[in-house]
């Protein structure tokens, strides 16, 4: 009975594509003789420098902070009350530019959320200093009789027309919640802030 030879395993294959000396010393000769090993050494070498291209250290903390904004909206989606919170999904304040994309001359913020019945979009943008313009759309099967409201420290009153729309125009800096009524029931947005 002949003795097998033992091959590397992926932890032995991938210290061999990141180039550390020892393994290299020890296995070179056998990844580069054995086919099977050959490919996998392949394939965690495209691996390796798709991954080194993403550059997960200037990704990591706007993935943190919008998974913490996430969690924090989830949180207070779930206190008891009889208004139904929509749940934050995106928001484009905690996502980077990708490379070599230059930013619009006017910085606007995106936000999306989902509910029980539908998908609400969201748009802040400065229309002059100190004043914002939010813009949205609410995607859901029936847009019958949907009004919207913006409450901080002071109220602001728009219409959703039939395809969705709604917007509030020259809204004050500040923390605002947005209600969406249609028939008997009420959506909120809340902590949206304005800065």
């Amino acid at each position: 009975m002949k003795n097998k030879v033992k091959k590397p395993d992926l932890k032995i294959l991938a210290q061999y594509v990141k180039g550390n000396k020892d393994i290299m010393k020890y296995w070179s000769k056998f990844i580069e003789n054995d086919p099977e090993s050959r490919s996998k050494a392949t394939v965690l070498k495209k691996l390796f420098n798709m991954f080194q291209s993403l550059n997960f250290n200037s990704n990591r903390q706007p993935a943190i902070d919008m998974a913490n904004a996430i969690f924090d909206n989830y949180r207070k989606r779930n206190k008891k009350s009889k208004i139904a919170r929509a749940r934050l999904f995106f928001d484009s304040r905690y996502v980077p530019l990708p490379e070599g994309l230059r930013r619009s001359m006017i910085s606007e913020r995106r936000m999306r959320y989902v509910f029980d019945s539908g998908l609400i979009e969201l748009a802040i943008l400065p229309v002059f200093p100190g004043k914002f313009e939010l813009t949205g759309k609410i995607d859901r099967e029936s847009i019958i009789s949907i009004r919207a409201q913006l409450r901080g420290r002071k109220i602001y009153n728009s219409r959703i027309d039939a395809n969705g729309f709604f917007s509030f125009a020259v809204v004050n800096p500040g923390q605002y919640s947005l209600y969406l009524t249609w028939d008997k029931t009420k959506t909120m947005v809340d902590t949206l802030e304005l800065r």
